[in-house]
């Protein structure tokens, strides 16, 4: 399987050099204004951008492995715009208000219903009454999982910290309603030419857009604004991303 500190060594490699949505993130910041917490902030890639353009961010995640590595990639000159929270989305209590939430890369759509009300209703006592909730979620009819050719990786990157390449693939082991249990397989290529390889189970809820207003409602929130993609084209049946802005009732 996969310990911890390999899950954020990889973790990292995989998602450390992806921008695409930084400009939607900078645009509602930009909106808000800041403290900005970011949900199930990981290896802190979102954090260090947003804390570079001069926001106060909160980090919060529960992994302390992936904290870890957080912390330890934090330019020093940032350290007093950022603060590392190590608690599970489900049931944290921050008493700092905040003006803007973050849950970024499919963050949510690892959340069952009831901790995905959970971590929405933590947020109502800290979010300014003109602030904001941003999720970015896959949409129920992508498919995230299956590339084209099913013996070929759903991605390839290379790990800056080992200097290997790393194919990832997934190998879906359950499925029900919306839910789906999936092993990612992370393929290792070491310089030798032997393959190290390490396995991430975890449950992915991919939801309609229906169903998430519903719960969403229900959380307390509504729905200002859905997004196909990270420029803010409206989201549409054949959209890649579902990015849903939310505010209180």
């Amino acid at each position: 399987m996969i310990d911890p500190g390999t899950r954020a060594r990889l973790f990292h490699a995989q998602y450390h050099s992806f921008d695409y949505d930084i400009p939607f993130w900078f645009e509602l910041a930009r909106e808000t204004g800041d403290p900005i917490l970011e949900m199930g902030c990981g290896t802190g890639r979102l954090v260090r951008v947003l804390a570079g353009e001069g926001y106060r961010v909160l980090g919060l995640d529960h992994d302390t492995a992936m904290l870890v590595h957080a912390k330890s990639r934090l330019d020093p000159d940032l350290d007093e715009r950022v603060t590392w929270i190590e608690h599970g989305l489900a049931s944290f209590s921050l008493t700092e208000p905040i003006c803007l939430a973050i849950g970024a890369l499919n963050t949510f759509a690892y959340l069952n219903d009831s901790d995905f009300c959970s971590a929405l209703r933590s947020v109502t006592p800290i979010l300014e009454d003109q602030g904001l909730i941003a999720l970015d979620l896959p949409p129920s009819d992508a498919d995230p999982f299956m590339p084209g050719d099913n013996d070929a990786p759903l991605d390839e990157f290379d790990d800056p910290e080992h200097g290997t390449s790393i194919e990832l693939r997934a190998r879906i082991t359950a499925t029900s309603h919306e839910q789906t249990d999936v092993s990612w397989i992370y393929d290792e290529l070491l310089p030798n030419g032997k393959v190290n390889r390490y396995i991430w189970d975890q449950t992915y809820f991919q939801r309609s857009e229906e169903t998430l207003r519903k719960l969403i409602h229900d959380c307390g929130f509504t729905v200002r604004a859905t997004y196909g993609d990270y420029d803010f084209a409206p989201y549409q049946g054949d959209s890649q991303r579902l990015l849903m802005v939310l505010k209180k009732k």
